[in-house]
């Protein structure tokens, strides 16, 4: 009985990775049917999926994010909401998944930040009832779960130089 065609389900391997990176040079980006054939038990897709996102030259994968690329990420979201694949296209070597990966970042910050800022400044209220005492508790738990407009965060980006690898 003839066994069917099973694609690896784990990481690339060094020499995978070497392999993928001479058949693109010498191929091209646009057959990966071919390459894929060419490489054991990997498909087109895996193929292009792992050169796009890993090993393609031209990937700022070890270059820092700078404050201009975070303010224009963010204004980018902001005017055209979570369309990575459209962002990219004004970033040089930036995959959509970088991108998305660099906004999730920046909101856990900016979050981190509110939460340090809420849990940290003083009571407006002295009083010591119960249900002032209550009131407080809830407004600073609604203040830590309200999404911040962009343009806060790209104001905070500017004063604080934000750089985080």
């Amino acid at each position: 009985m003839k066994r069917m065609f099973e694609p690896k389900h784990h990481k690339f391997s060094y020499k995978e990775d070497q392999l993928l990176l001479h058949y693109v040079n010498t191929m091209g980006t646009n057959n990966w049917k071919a390459i894929a054939q060419l490489m054991e038990d990997r498909t087109a897709r895996q193929c292009r999926e792992r050169f796009k996102y890993y090993l393609d030259p031209q990937l700022n994968k070890v270059v820092s994010w700078t404050p201009e690329e975070d303010k224009l990420l963010l204004s980018k979201y902001e005017e055209v909401g979570p369309k990575w694949a459209f962002i990219s296209y004004f970033f040089t070597g930036r995959t959509d998944i970088d991108l998305k990966n660099r906004y999730n970042r920046l909101m856990r910050i900016e979050k981190r930040n509110c939460h340090q800022t809420t849990t940290t400044s003083p009571s407006a209220s002295n009083s010591n009832s119960d249900s002032d005492h209550e009131t407080q508790k809830t407004k600073k738990r609604m203040i830590l779960f309200l999404p911040e407009p962009i343009s806060r965060l790209l104001e905070g980006i500017e004063k604080r130089g934000i750089v985080v690898e």
